[in-house]
């Protein structure tokens, strides 16, 4: 792996797996023009569509974001705290009556693990859980 960004990983990752940019778009549902430009880094990139690769190649969000070698534990150790926080907003905004668009899950995402990084680590699920609990109460009872 020559480059280290979150767009080349996605390149080596499905060349590792044998998949050409048109069979990882089928099995996307995108479009592979889309599929290339994103791999180039010529079109930005959002959590559903990183969300989309991620099962489409049956790999884990993290190892987009982690370095190959993996030598540095904290970062590694965020990187699942990230993981963590991207499927607790997912699995709360399914369950909202009107769901959250990619922007703002997004922006929900970066603050929330913000947030939970303040807490020692054995909190850190406890506040995660609390936050999206009251988020989800706060945005169903209206």
């Amino acid at each position: 792996m020559e480059d280290n960004n979150i767009y080349s990983k996605i390149r080596d990752i499905r060349q590792a797996r044998g998949l050409t940019v048109n069979t990882l778009a089928q099995k996307m549902g995108e479009d592979h023009q889309k599929v290339g430009r994103i791999e180039r880094g010529k079109r930005s990139l959002t959590i559903d569509y990183l969300m989309k690769v991620s099962k489409a190649l049956d790999t884990p969000l993290e190892e987009f974001f982690t370095q190959s070698n993996k030598e540095i534990d904290p970062l590694a150790s965020s990187m699942d705290l990230l993981n963590e926080v991207i499927i607790a907003v997912e699995e709360t905004n399914s369950r909202l009556p009107t769901p959250l668009d990619a922007k703002s899950k997004g922006k929900l995402i970066s603050k929330l693990y913000e947030l939970t990084l303040k807490f020692p680590e054995a909190q850190q699920r406890l506040f995660l859980d609390s936050f999206l609990e009251g988020f989800l109460a706060l945005n169903t009872s209206r």
